[in-house]
């Protein structure tokens, strides 16, 4: 019995072709100032900094609850609240590590094979 492999058919995620080229620019004629995919230019921020460390020296590093840590889902919701007046439930919030992996998920969860989707054109080609 053979299992077909939907990852046959998927495209390569052609943001990954540019970095590969870019850094090769950048290597070979160091003049290259890329502004592909909201890669980060700068430091991070010295709060993150600061409690990136505390948390090293002070907890034990290990899984994170499946969804995100609550306290972070609470601030989520609350920006939400106060930014956009939405009132949203911390338990409705799932914290991913990108939009890549959160529209995998999405589309998994709410879609089946042969549904239609309809997205916008242009677009941010995690979304195809």
């Amino acid at each position: 019995m053979r299992i077909e492999s939907r990852r046959s058919r998927i495209e390569t995620f052609h943001v990954m072709d540019v970095w590969k080229a870019a850094a090769e620019r950048q290597r070979t004629h160091g003049d290259v100032l890329s502004l592909a995919a909201g890669q980060p230019s700068t430091p991070a921020p010295v709060p993150v900094l600061r409690a990136t460390r505390h948390a090293v020296d002070t907890e034990l590093l290990g899984y994170t609850e499946t969804f995100g840590i609550l306290p972070l889902r609470e601030v989520i919701a609350g920006y939400h609240r106060e930014r956009y007046g939405l009132d949203v439930d911390a338990d409705d919030v799932v914290v991913t590590t990108g939009s890549s992996g959160a529209f995998t998920l999405l589309f998994l969860a709410a879609f089946d094979p042969g549904d239609t989707v309809v997205v916008a054109r242009p677009g941010y080609p995690a979304y195809r």
